[in-house]
C-alpha cells in the first residue's frame, strides 16, 4: 500500500471514525477502517509530471489505475480503471470535494442504496462504491446499466447493491490491483486541473475542439449550477458534435431545463437528433432505445411542448405510436393548465385502446391528470377501477405522485378504492396491490413527525399502527413491506 501514495497529513482519530460509523449507521470493514486511520485519502496528486521520455516532445501524466474486469461489464471500461482520488474523512478537510461525509450525502440524492459507501472516484467521476452491508458487504462496485435504467426510469426504491457491477472482493484486492500508469498529456490543458471551475473557463471548454474537453464543461454546467442560458450561444454546435457523449450530454441538459427555460430556439436540432439511437459511451451496452439520444431529444421537444402550450405538436408525437408517443404522454404529467390536454382526449381514448400495454398506462396517467387537474373524483375513479391492469397502474401512478407531493387531501376520495384491492387477492391484481401499497405507504409517512441525523437527513419512525378509514394500514402486508424498505 505504501507505495501507491503517503500518508496524508490529516488523518482521523479512533474516535472520529467511530463518530462517522454511528453517523451512517454502518461499521466500516477492518481494512478500510485501517486505512482511513493509517492512510486516509493518502497523499494523492491527480495528476504528476515528470520528465518526458527521450525523444518525446511534451511531458507525461500519470495516474494510478485498477486492472480487472467488472462483472457484469460497465459501459465504456474494459479491463482498466483509472482512480483518481480516495476521499477523505476528517471534519477540517476543506476540499468537499474529496470529504467522505459531503460525497456519501450527494451519493443519496442520487439514489445510491444507504449501505453503499462511495471511497473514490475516476476523472468522469464515476464513483467506486464500498458496499457496508448485505450478501456483498465489503465488494468495491460501480454503477453500471441496471443502476442507469432504474434511476432514469425513477425506480428509486428498487434500487439496491445487486444492480450495480463487480469490481473487486473486498478493499485489500481493490489496493492490490492498483498500479501507477503514465499516459501522454494532451495539448489542451485537460479540466480536470480545476475543481472549480469559473464561468469564463467552462465558456471556453464547450467551444474546445477536444470532445472530452467538451463533455467537461457539460457536467460542470449543473455540478456548478450556473445558469444554463449563459450557455445558450454553444448548444447549436454541441448538438452536432461527432462525439455522440457530447450530443447527448446537450440533449439532456435542454431536457433537464425545458420545463424552466425557453429552449425553442434548439428545438430544430433537437429534432434533427429524434432517429439516432446512439447510446452515450456510458451506457454503450444497454439494449434498446431507452437510454438513446434519440429519446432524450423527443422527451426535451415534448416537455418544451407542455409548458408552451403547444398540442397540435404533441398530437404529431402521439401519432407517432412506439416511444414517441410514449415520451409525448409522460411529458403531459406536467401541465399545469387542463386547456391543454382537452384537445388531446380522442388521440388519448385511441392510446387506451392500443395493444402496448406502457402506452395505455401512459394514456392512463395523463388522463388521470387531467382529472385531477379539474377535480373531476368520479372520473378518476373509475381509471382506478378499470378492468385493464395498464389503466389502473397509470391512474394510481398519478395518485402516486400527489401522496408523495404530500397532496393528502387529493387522495382521500380515493383511499376507500385503494383500500379494497387489498381483498382482491388474485395473481392478476398482484401489481396494482403493489401500487396502491405505495400511495397508502406516502400517506402513512406523510403524518409522521421527520428528525434529521447528524449527516442533515431526515428520518420518520414508523408507527405500530396507523388506522385510515377505519383500516390499520401497517396490518396490510403489501405497505409494511413498502414502509420497511430502506
Amino acid at each position: 500500500m505504501a507505495f501507491l501514495f503517503e500518508p496524508a497529513d490529516e488523518r482521523p482519530t479512533e474516535a472520529e471514525v467511530a463518530d462517522f460509523e454511528r453517523e451512517i449507521g454502518f461499521c466500516l470493514p477492518p481494512a478500510y477502517r485501517a486505512f482511513l486511520l493509517t492512510h486516509n485519502g493518502g497523499k494523492f496528486p491527480h495528476l504528476v509530471s515528470v520528465t518526458a521520455p527521450a525523444g518525446t516532445a511534451s511531458d507525461v501524466i500519470w495516474y494510478l489505475e485498477f486492472y480487472g474486469r467488472a462483472e457484469p461489464p460497465v459501459g465504456g471500461f474494459e479491463d482498466r480503471f483509472r482512480l483518481n482520488n480516495l476521499y477523505c474523512l476528517g471534519r477540517s478537510w476543506r476540499d468537499p470535494i474529496r470529504d467522505l461525509r459531503e460525497v456519501y450525502k450527494v451519493s443519496l440524492d442520487w439514489a445510491q442504496p444507504r449501505e453503499l459507501l462511495p471511497i473514490g472516484h475516476d476523472p468522469g467521476n464515476n464513483q467506486y462504491f464500498l458496499c457496508l452491508s448485505g450478501r456483498r458487504a465489503g465488494a468495491i462496485l460501480l454503477a453500471g446499466e441496471a443502476y442507469a435504467e432504474k434511476y432514469y426510469n425513477e425506480q428509486f426504491a428498487a434500487i439496491t447493491p445487486d444492480d450495480y457491477a463487480l469490481l473487486a472482493e473486498n478493499f485489500e484486492a481493490f489496493l492490490d490491483g492498483l498500479s501507477w500508469c503514465a499516459h501522454r498529456l494532451e495539448p489542451v490543458a485537460p479540466p480536470e486541473r480545476v475543481s472549480h471551475p469559473t464561468q469564463g473557463q467552462v465558456l471556453a471548454w464547450l467551444r474546445s475542439d477536444n470532445s472530452d474537453t467538451q463533455i467537461a464543461g457539460l457536467r460542470a454546467i449543473p455540478r456548478r449550477e450556473f445558469d444554463i442560458d449563459r450557455f445558450w450561444s454553444e448548444f447549436p454546435h454541441l448538438l452536432g458534435a461527432g462525439a455522440v457523449d457530447v450530443r447527448w450530454l446537450a440533449a439532456d441538459l435542454l431536457l433537464k431545463n425545458a420545463d424552466s427555460k425557453d429552449i425553442g430556439a434548439f428545438v430544430p436540432h433537437l429534432e434533427a437528433l429524434f432517429d439516432d439511437l446512439s447510446n452515450p459511451s456510458w451506457l454503450r451496452s444497454a439494449k434498446g432505445d431507452g437510454f438513446a439520444l434519440g429519446r432524450v431529444a423527443r422527451r426535451a421537444v415534448a416537455q418544451y411542448c407542455v409548458h408552451h402550450h403547444m398540442p397540435d405538436r404533441l398530437r404529431d408525437l402521439i401519432a407517432q405510436g412506439g416511444r414517441a408517443a410514449a415520451d409525448a404522454l409522460s411529458a403531459l404529467r406536467s401541465a399545469a393548465d387542463p386547456n391543454l390536454i382537452i384537445p388531446l382526449l380522442p388521440v388519448l381514448a385511441q392510446a387506451q385502446r392500443l395493444p402496448e400495454a406502457r402506452l395505455r398506462q401512459s394514456a392512463a396517467t395523463a388522463l388521470a391528470h387531467l382529472h385531477w387537474l379539474n377535480r373531476s373524483w368520479g372520473q378518476l375513479r373509475e381509471l382506478v377501477l378499470s378492468d385493464d391492469e395498464a389503466v389502473r397502474l397509470g391512474a394510481i401512478g398519478q395518485l402516486d405522485d400527489l401522496a408523495e407531493a404530500g397532496r393528502d387531501d387529493d387522495v382521500a376520495p380515493l383511499v376507500p378504492d385503494l383500500l379494497a384491492f387489498f381483498g382482491q387477492r388474485e395473481a392478476s391484481f398482484k401489481s396494482t396491490r403493489e401500487a396502491a401499497a405505495r400511495v397508502l405507504a406516502w400517506l402513512v409517512m406523510n403524518k409522521q413527525p421527520s428528525k434529521k441525523d447528524a449527516l442533515g437527513l431526515s428520518h420518520v419512525d414508523i408507527p405500530q399502527s396507523f388506522v385510515l378509514n377505519g383500516v390499520d394500514l401497517l396490518a396490510i402486508p403489501e405497505i409494511k413491506i413498502q414502509l420497511e424498505e430502506p
